[in-house]
Parts: C-alpha cells; structure tokens; sequence
C-alpha cells in the first residue's frame, strides 16, 4: 500500500491497488482472497473568473479565481470576443494597448495534478477595455485683419489613433453650434469677435471630445494710402 499517508494505513493517493486477505480455520487451512481496486482522481472545486474592466493605454487587469483550487495546478487565463470556454487567447503578455476597446470573455483552464482532474471554468467573465480620453486638448487661433489670409486654427498637441479633427467658429463663447471652418476667404467674416472650438472624433480606443474655446478677432482693415486730386478753375465758371 504505498499510496498510503503513513506506514501500515489504507492507500489515500491515486492509483490501483492490490488488497490481500487471508483467512486460517480451525483446521490450520488458510484460505486467501486477493483483489485489486483503483482510486481515481478527485474533481476540482467549482470555479469562477474574477475580472476587473480596464481603460485602454492604462495597465491592464489582473484575473483571478474565486476559489483556490486544490493541489496547486497550474492555471491559465484566456480571453475572446464570444462568450465561450474555448478557442480562446492566452493571457500573457498582455500590454496596456494589447486589446481595442470592447467587451471581451475571460475563462480558466487549471492542470491536473497528482490527485485531481483539470478543469476548465464552466463559464466566462465578462470585461470591458473602455475608451481613453484624448488628452486635454486646446485650440489656438490668432486674430487677422478683414481682407487679408485668415488665421489657421491649430491644437495644442498631436490626436491619438489618427482622430477626425473639425474646427469651428461662434459669435457666442460657446462650444456648440457654431459654423464649420471650411472654405473661409478674407471676406468671410466681418469685423468682430469670434470663437474657435474644436471637435476630435470618436475612435476604436479613444472618446470624443470637444474643446474649450478660444477668442480672435477680426480687425478692421485699413482704407489705403488715398489722396485727394483737384484740378483748378476759373473764378466765375463752373
């Protein structure tokens, strides 16, 4: 019996045995029954994945089980777009811009050990990889004068995953209704004060987003150099 947990007691591990008994009479004759018997291995405990929702460009999750399992088996995550318990990827490596944005499906597959049976998580987790902000984005637009090349709005820094950028002007400080700035000429708009807003875009991994405003001014345009022309005349004529 040497799956036994100690000298001379019943096997306790997995494996196939082999039990003797031997019976002697009154009459000294002995008799003996010999017979073999298996101990299988034992299920695993039921187990959930445990997993947090993310925001992409940040540092990703950590999976975990609800239940430690028994007998140290080895455990491995994996992750899909469909709510299943196979044909998915494993979970390593895992960077912070790894996954897109979305809802994805996490499940656990742990080894067998020793003792126990591998067992893969009857069902898988949801979580969501949300999208990032773009940064604090700010517009810049320089007044000119009426007449002259308009001003060319810019931001004050890159956008990220090749957003969409649309610019547009008010005669309100508003970040809202205003009129796309496209096709604008030198005459386009009159003397005054203005406000310049832009629109990033929603992407696979990134929001939207609508910038503050900024003031310009269109200035009045000079008349040029004029001068005045005056032929003379003769007193009494016309």
């Amino acid at each position: 019996n040497s799956g036994a947990a100690e000298e001379g007691a019943a096997p306790v591990k997995v494996g196939t045995y082999v039990a003797k008994m031997s019976v002697t009479d009154g009459n000294s004759n002995t008799y003996t029954a010999i017979t073999s018997f298996t101990i299988a291995k034992a299920g695993q405990l039921k187990a959930t994945v445990v997993m947090d929702d993310y925001t992409y460009g940040e540092t990703p999750s950590t999976p975990a089980l609800n239940n430690a399992l028994t007998g140290d088996p080895n455990v491995k995550y994996y992750y899909s777009t469909s709510n299943s318990t196979s044909g998915g990827t494993e979970w390593k490596d895992i960077t912070a811009t790894t996954l897109k944005a979305g809802t994805y499906y996490m499940y656990a597959v742990a080894s067998e050990t020793t003792n126990y049976t591998s067992i893969t998580t009857d069902s898988a987790t949801s979580f969501k990889v949300a999208k990032a902000k773009q940064g604090d984005l700010a517009v810049t637009m320089s007044g000119y004068t009426y007449g002259e090349t308009p001003s060319i709005p810019t931001l004050s820094d890159d956008v990220l995953d090749s957003a969409t950028v649309a610019y547009y002007y008010n005669t309100t400080n508003s970040a809202s209704g205003g009129t796309e700035w496209k096709n604008i000429e030198g005459t386009t708009l009159d003397v005054g004060t203005y406000y310049m807003y832009a629109v990033i875009g929603e992407t696979d991994n990134y929001e939207s987003l609508t910038t503050k405003t900024a003031e310009f001014k269109v200035e009045k345009t000079k008349q040029g150099d004029l001068s005045v022309t005056m032929s003379g005349y003769t007193y009494g004529n016309a």
